[in-house]
């Protein structure tokens, strides 16, 4: 997928970039073994409170994100979104920060952990100058990716294994 570049309202000489997260998702879930781990159900395991072994065993989950996923006939995916800030050279003294990034990533938390925590499946969604960033803010940043996001939470029909299957996408965090 490839990303967009976008511009700021305010100033035309800052730029940032966007993935579309849709566009990602649907490529991602299209890969064979992805797209049905995620569509499958997890096992039912007998509960055992002392032990956590996923993001569904925590009590965001219990209190707030069962509620919200039983009431709907959708599958769900859950998204994990994190920021990183990365310096592309290596200066030193005055020049520290000039070429400093923000990225904006995202992972997929239905996938089982030895999955999770290969590279290949964390996706790239903006990247945008730290310092633009701190300038202009980050509501106009991260505006396309609120939007499909936005979409997304209402539902979205993938062809999976030759089966249209419609899923909600939620984030966590």
């Amino acid at each position: 997928t490839k990303p967009i570049p976008c511009s700021f309202k305010n100033n035309s000489t800052a730029t940032f970039h966007y993935v579309p997260i849709i566009q990602v998702l649907t490529n991602v879930l299209q890969v064979e073994d992805v797209g049905e781990e995620i569509i499958r159900e997890a096992p039912n395991m007998p509960p055992q409170p002392e032990i956590l072994t996923g993001f569904r065993d925590g009590s965001l989950y219990r209190e707030k994100l069962s509620g919200l996923i039983s009431n709907s006939s959708l599958d769900t995916i859950f998204l994990l979104l994190y920021t990183d800030e990365v310096e592309i050279c290596n200066p030193l003294g005055a020049k520290r920060g000039t070429h400093k990034l923000c990225l904006v990533y995202f992972s997929i938390l239905n996938l089982h952990p030895r999955h999770r925590s290969q590279l290949r499946q964390i996706h790239l969604v903006l990247i945008a100058k730290y310092a633009d960033l701190q300038r202009l803010g980050a509501s106009e940043i991260l505006l396309p990716l609120l939007c499909d996001l936005t979409l997304l939470k209402e539902g979205l029909t993938l062809e999976i294994q030759g089966e249209s299957v419609c899923l909600q996408v939620l984030v966590v965090a």
